[in-house]
């Protein structure tokens, strides 16, 4: 009688286990998850990863990151992982966002370029101004945090690790950190991958 009121009852612990299993599981399985959709604004939205962040520009202009933050990289002042969004600042006036492998950068509708995260000589934990002038166009960044910038004077420009992997066609100066490719003046759109980026001229080519 013992035995068989033993089985009955792990037989019921088992089958219990089975049901809650059944019923938690695809709370917690991975899948794709959508949010609501972003409001109408003045910008068009862009979403730009890096290692293991994003950065979400929103059609009203604001910044929005989440992910890793070990070093700093996400730009909110802290070191604290977001794993859902997180505003950075209060600003409205951001264009265009680029994410590398340990800093991210952006521009301003003024057209000033700005970068945070551990990636630059004073590591800093809220976007700076990384550049001087208000005629920057485009970004593109890599994993390697390789930041390409194009100006509206349709020069062309590089910081990162791997200057060295293109030395002979980078311009000994530049300024703060940037330094020009080449003499060039008639770049038309830049493009970043890993450890490498793309150019395209205004011909087309």
């Amino acid at each position: 009688m013992r035995k068989r009121f033993t089985r009955r009852a792990i037989a019921a612990a088992v089958l219990l286990i089975v049901l809650l299993f059944a019923l938690v599981w695809p709370l917690h399985r991975p899948g794709l998850r959508v949010g609501q959709p972003l409001p109408p604004g003045k910008v068009a939205p862009q979403l730009a990863t890096g290692w293991d962040t994003a950065v979400l520009l929103a059609p009203d202009g604001s910044l929005w990151t989440w992910g890793s933050n070990l070093h700093g990289q996400l730009g909110d002042g802290t070191t604290s992982n977001r794993w859902t969004p997180v505003r950075i600042g209060q600003d409205r006036d951001w264009r265009t966002v680029a994410a590398g492998g340990d800093g991210s950068y952006a521009l301003k509708l003024d057209g000033t370029l700005w970068g945070w995260g551990p990636d630059f000589a004073i590591p800093t934990l809220t976007p700076s101004q990384i550049a001087p002038g208000t005629n920057w166009l485009a970004i593109a960044a890599d994993s390697g945090n390789l930041l390409v910038a194009l100006k509206t004077d349709g020069t062309l420009w590089l910081r990162g690790r791997r200057f060295n992997l293109l030395a002979t066609h980078v311009d000994a100066g530049g300024v703060d950190g940037l330094k020009q490719v080449g003499s060039a003046n008639d770049w038309a759109a830049v493009y970043a991958g890993p450890d490498l980026f793309f150019a395209r001229k205004q011909d087309g080519s």
